[in-house]
């Protein structure tokens, strides 16, 4: 299948997943696209109606549906999709979301996956749960899915069944990032930056704190709600170190870079991931990463991060007690840390996306 005859999936840019990972990897897989494809080589867009068109791409406009509350399930937009690329056959459609993943059996479909998280860890929205879970079983119908890292593609090979040949390791790129803005703690910190979901362990971060022997403090940015703030806020005080951690919970990105910027380390305390972004932007940054030993964080980080078991708090706060107080050890970790961060670019996931969708038939 030729690029051109692909309906590439590009409604997360309009969407609450704009701001979130599927967002930043949509955004950069298409400029990765623009950058290694001429415009007639290109693949069409599906764009919403309500979404401005992108630049040097053909786009598709699906009307997406408007509820004054939410509707869950709400089926609406797979089968708006479903028609819109029936109607564009022998088009391959390419789902970027697990809400948009069609029967593949109806009609040619590949697929990304970022994770298989809600399939281990359902949450607090039991309902919401059930839909997503079930979205992700649809990865079963489609030709061929595009997994973000080797360790997305095990699980999805352990929990799904799928066999090895119908599946494809494509890494991500890095974001691009703004120019830091924004005036940073003066005082030494480490940073904490991701969302405060119990998968991502953020109370790991607090409990690194409590065993570090450094005079730093501890900052968390991220998308939150006021009880798991206040959760952790209580884990701090339980742990004797409620003045030495700031919550700022969700931040800009000119902001963020700034604090990461300037931090002693960045912490990645997660118990399931599919791909490392944090732990790449940091890199990219200059900045020192303590990381969980998952097997998605051990694939980005390579041997350029120090990389610790979740369960093992007294480390990570003698690994910071050694960032803080070893200067050389830092300054070798961000030489190694930018060295594999260059490694991951946004024009490598276009290619290996080019070559997936040649090998699927129309």
């Amino acid at each position: 299948m030729r690029p051109s005859d692909v309906l590439f999936d590009a409604t997360p840019l309009a969407r609450a997943h704009a701001a979130r990972g599927i967002g930043a990897a949509v955004r950069g897989t298409v400029s990765g696209l623009a950058e290694v494809l001429g415009p007639a080589e290109r693949p069409v867009l599906l764009v919403t109606d309500r979404q401005e068109p992108v630049d040097g791409f053909r786009c598709v406009r699906v009307r997406w549906p408007a509820w004054r509350v939410e509707r869950l399930p709400d089926l609406w937009p797979r089968l708006l999709i479903e028609r819109a690329v029936r109607r564009r056959r022998p088009w391959l459609f390419h789902a970027t979301q697990h809400e948009l993943i069609p029967d593949g059996r109806r009609m040619p479909t590949v697929a990304t996956c970022y994770d298989l998280v809600p399939l281990h860890d359902p949450g607090d929205r039991p309902r919401l749960s059930s839909l997503v879970r079930a979205n992700l079983r649809r990865l079963r119908t489609v030709e061929m899915v595009a997994c973000i890292s080797r360790a997305t593609a095990d699980d999805v090979m352990a929990t799904l069944g799928l066999p090895g040949e119908r599946i494809a390791v494509i890494p991500l790129g890095i974001p691009a990032q703004p120019e830091p803005a924004g005036e940073t703690p003066h005082r030494p910190y480490v940073l904490y930056a991701n969302s405060f979901e119990p998968h991502k362990n953020p109370g790991l971060a607090i409990d690194a704190l409590a065993a570090s022997h450094a005079d730093v403090d501890l900052v968390m940015v991220g998308v939150s709600s006021p009880m798991l703030t206040e959760d952790l806020l209580g884990h701090a005080e339980a742990r004797g170190v409620a003045a030495r951690v700031r919550v700022l919970g969700y931040v800009d990105a000119a902001f963020l870079a700034a604090l990461r910027r300037d931090a002693v380390a960045v912490l990645v305390t997660s118990r399931r991931e599919g791909f490392g972004l944090p732990v790449l932007e940091a890199m990219q940054a200059g900045t020192p990463v303590i990381a969980s030993g998952i097997p998605a964080l051990r694939e980005v980080a390579g041997d350029a991060a120090v990389v610790l078991s979740p369960d093992a708090p007294a480390e990570w706060g003698a690994a910071i007690d050694a960032l803080a107080g070893e200067p050389g050890r830092a300054r070798a970790l961000v030489a190694k840390g930018r060295e594999r961060a260059a490694a991951f670019s946004w024009s490598r996931t276009a290619e290996g996306l080019i070559r997936l969708w040649a090998g699927v038939d129309g």
